[in-house]
């Protein structure tokens, strides 16, 4: 650049003269071929001498070039960097370097690096630009990569560590400090076993190592239990999964954290409803057969897929062990304002199917309520319509919770029902305390189940169940032959969202997008949260075409929702979708 500087302009202009051998080469056919931007501007900006690699990169023609001053063929947003860059140099002297973007004639532009000094006896500026647009564009694209690998990281729902070979954490997420008590800054560079009991470290080294020469991926939860140690001393139960990163600098690992108490005591309470529910059996085997009924009523209760086969289980043995009378049971729903009569058996009316709990004696005293010739005539509100001789209502209570009401009635005035009904007194306590433990049973495993494959912010499915249910459905397409599509949902911007209004407002937002899904997909659709701001739609028998269209639908819709978070007005929001589908030709041996 140093030479380029000594060239006097008419070195670039100057010709050989005719007849007469040049004795050097003719610097003006390096200047015109050059693939590198070259000028000679003046002082007042306006271009002297360039070369044609300006009409390439710019798309103006010589004569325009020579009309516009360089700045002109700036971008904008460069403009006043490359003003002030040429202010800096107009004392000479000196070499500097700056790059902007030069605007096409079409509109589009081109990342160059200029390379210029100063001729100040002549007032003009020698500069060189090099077209880095490739490279710039891929700076940029990792740079926005980095940018949202560290915020998947940040505001992943587990706990993420990376470390090196030698166990040395290089990163840790927000839930890392979160988890463990530790700051972010202070876990760097230590050692992963900081994380781990005492008396565990030894045995994690070894099992590093291991890892470290095996080099694959694997779920450490599914063999084994971890234990974490917080930073005060206090342990969890935790399950990590391990993931190898292969790098530059060698193999570094990847942890993801997940506390498990939560899981644990939903689990203990699980164990602990099943022996309490066993127990009690036990103790009423010698009751013969009733006993045996009730204990065979309660294992099927407990292999009942969901709550509408368990209700058939009820009716079937509650007909068997009470041939007399009716009964029927009632449940009180999650808001605590009605209860509904979901089981009825034997001939006869059992009062409102569905009533306020308040109607009934026994939900609102906590203890049964009876009704009979030997007892004070109070009859529930719930069965005034019916009218009974004797009536018995039984909470349905387990573990401090009232479920629901066990309800019997008869008119029948007969010696033999007379003489049997303290003995249905006696049944229907035991049905009611084994039917209250089995239902509590069930009611624990739909909420662990619910758990395990339900997104908390959004209610739906969760990437586990995606990857579950994507393999599933192919196989499905696979022996019909038809075709399965996938959606996968982006929330437009959701960073910058985030960063206005908070993590609040962002959950708002992904909760109100779950919402909308879920009034949108057919009963056959599988919408999840792939994770983040990310959502994923399986579509059974769909095309492209048709999950297109479902595309277009649920951003059409999103963008009809107008947020509000803590009284505030958020806006709308935005999301980007893609789609995919396959028509899987049918494999005969599959059918």
């Amino acid at each position: 650049m140093t030479e380029l500087t000594n060239i006097d302009i008419a070195a670039f202009t100057r010709r050989p003269t005719p007849g007469r051998v040049p004795t050097a080469p003719d610097p003006s056919a390096f200047f015109e071929l050059s693939p590198d931007l070259l000028s000679i501007t003046g002082f007042d900006g306006r271009h002297r001498l360039v070369n044609r690699a300006w009409e390439t990169t710019t798309g103006y023609p010589l004569d325009e070039i020579y009309a516009l001053r360089f700045s002109e063929l700036v971008h904008p947003d460069d403009r006043d960097e490359a003003v002030g860059a040429f202010s800096g140099i107009e004392a000479g002297g000196e070499i500097i370097q700056f790059a902007n973007r030069l605007v096409h004639k079409d509109g589009s532009h081109r990342w160059i690096s200029w390379t210029a000094t100063a001729h100040v006896s002549e007032q003009q500026v020698y500069i060189v630009g090099r077209d880095i647009t490739r490279s710039r564009l891929k700076e940029q694209g990792l740079q926005r990569s980095e940018e949202w690998f560290r915020t998947l990281v940040e505001t992943a729902p587990n706990g993420i560590v990376i470390i090196d070979s030698e166990g040395t954490i290089s990163l840790a997420n927000q839930m890392t400090e979160k988890l463990f008590g530790y700051p972010q800054e202070q876990l760097f560079g230590q050692s992963i076993e900081i994380l781990i009991p005492e008396e565990f470290r030894e045995a994690h080294v070894r099992m590093r190592d291991e890892f470290m020469r095996n080099a694959g991926t694997r779920q450490l939860q599914v063999d084994r239990n971890l234990t974490g140690q917080r930073r005060d001393g206090t342990r969890f139960p935790a399950a990590v999964g391990l993931s190898s990163l292969p790098g530059r600098d060698g193999v570094h690992v990847s942890a993801t954290i997940i506390d498990m108490s939560e899981h644990h005591r939903i689990q203990g309470e699980l164990v602990q409803a099943n022996q309490m529910l066993e127990s009690r059996v036990q103790d009423l085997q010698a009751l013969g057969q009733e006993a045996d009924l009730i204990s065979e009523m309660g294992e099927m209760l407990q292999a009942s897929q969901g709550a509408a086969e368990a209700h058939r289980v009820i009716a079937s043995f509650a007909g068997r062990l009470f041939s007399r009378g009716v009964g029927a049971v009632g449940l009180i729903n999650q808001s605590r304002n009605l209860a509904e009569n979901v089981v009825v058996w034997g001939a006869g009316e059992v009062g409102a199917a569905v009533f306020d709990p308040a109607d009934c004696w026994a939900l609102r005293r906590g203890k049964p309520h009876f009704l009979g010739d030997d007892a004070v005539r109070v009859i529930c509100p719930h069965l005034e319509s019916v009218d009974p001789r004797q009536s018995m209502c039984l909470p349905l209570l387990a573990q401090g919770e009232n479920l629901g009401v066990l309800t019997m009635v008869s008119s029948d005035a007969g010696p033999s029902w007379m003489d049997a009904w303290p003995r249905v007194h006696q049944l229907s306590a035991t049905f009611a305390d084994h039917l209250a433990l089995a239902l509590a049973n069930l009611r624990l495993r739909d909420t662990l189940q619910t758990q395990s494959i339900r997104d908390p912010i959004t209610g739906l499915f969760n990437r586990r169940y995606l990857e579950e249910s994507l393999e599933r459905e192919m196989a499905r397409a696979e022996r019909r032959g038809t075709s399965l599509g996938v959606i996968m949902l982006d929330l437009d911007h959701f960073k910058e969202f985030n960063d206005t209004y908070g993590h609040r407002a962002g959950d708002a937002a992904l909760s109100a997008l779950g919402r909308l899904l879920r009034t949108l997909v057919r009963a056959e659709d599988i919408p999840c949260r792939y994770g983040g701001e990310e959502f994923a739609v399986i579509l059974p028998d769909a095309t492209l075409e048709q999950s297109a269209q479902r595309a277009e639908q649920i951003r059409e819709a999103l963008a009809e929702v107008s947020l509000r978070h803590a009284d505030r007005e958020l806006g709308h929001i935005t999301l980007s979708a893609g789609i995919a589908a396959s028509r899987i030709t049918a494999d005969p041996s599959r059918t």
